[in-house]
């Protein structure tokens, strides 16, 4: 049931879940955020669950073997109807917006921190369109490739997350003399730190901030242990020192902070 087709539904459900309160009778759907929206008369408080449906994850796309090199996917982005139907981005794309604010780091470390979020795209076939971004080629020229595959990999973390059923406080870390770190996956006494490159190959110093980050957090809280991982466009995992070097295909499935017992 569309709650946009069907406006008044909400005072109709209440009254049937409270006669027959049966988890799962009735599955509501619609592209407009059930609490705010202004035609919802009865906010059925503790008689629903909220899911929100994001697009098909690195993981979803490599299980259904739609899986393709790393730019064709940054590209083509999640869309489902971009795979069932076989539709051109282009066409697809043409009536969307969907973005998200990536809020700064806030913990303590007696820093003078850049406190403005960044805005990222929920799916980055989205981005590639608006940018007038024609064919993975493109893409993997265009001199905002490492911009884009980074919002690629937050919205791809983001995914694990919420397919995993839990909730974490992402951030990025950004100071005034210029350290920054992409991405802060906070769960708990649990902490990755994550750095993005659009590279095939990882430099040696490709990773002075997580390591200056991850000493900085160390100084400040000896509680939380931070883990340092940098995604690259390579294929291979391993670790470099304390840093662990993630592969692109292994974003949805890499035990972030909070999800390394999830089966």
């Amino acid at each position: 049931m569309r709650c946009k087709t069907f406006p008044n539904s909400s005072s109709y459900l209440q009254a049937e879940v409270d006669e027959r309160p049966t988890a799962g009778r009735f599955v509501l759907t619609g592209s407009q955020h059930f609490a705010i929206a202004a035609n919802v008369s009865q906010s059925l408080a503790g008689r629903v669950g909220l899911a929100e449906l994001m697009p098909l994850s690195v993981s979803e796309l490599a299980q259904a073997g739609s899986l393709g090199d790393v730019w064709t996917t940054v590209w083509k982005g999640g869309y489902p109807a971009l795979f069932d139907r076989h539709l051109s981005p282009d066409d697809w794309f043409s009536g969307y917006v969907v973005a998200f604010r990536l809020p700064p780091f806030f913990r303590n470390v007696g820093k003078r921190l850049v406190k403005t979020p960044k805005l990222h795209f929920v799916d980055s076939g989205l981005l590639c369109c608006l940018l007038r971004i024609r064919s993975p080629e493109q893409l993997r020229l265009h001199p905002l490739r490492g911009a884009i595959f980074e919002s690629w990999v937050v919205s791809e973390v983001a995914k694990a997350y919420r397919n995993a059923g839990e909730r974490s406080d992402l951030t990025f870390f950004r100071d005034r003399h210029g350290l920054e770190v992409d991405l802060v996956c906070d769960f708990g006494l649990q902490r990755t730190a994550l750095e993005v490159k659009s590279s095939e190959t990882v430099a040696s110093d490709g990773y002075k901030s997580l390591l200056a980050f991850a000493d900085l957090c160390g100084r400040a809280d000896d509680s939380v242990k931070t883990d340092t991982c940098l995604v690259y466009t390579g294929n291979e995992t391993r670790k470099q020192g304390s840093v662990t070097i993630v592969p692109w295909q292994s974003v949805g499935d890499f035990p972030w902070a909070g999800l390394a017992d999830r089966e």
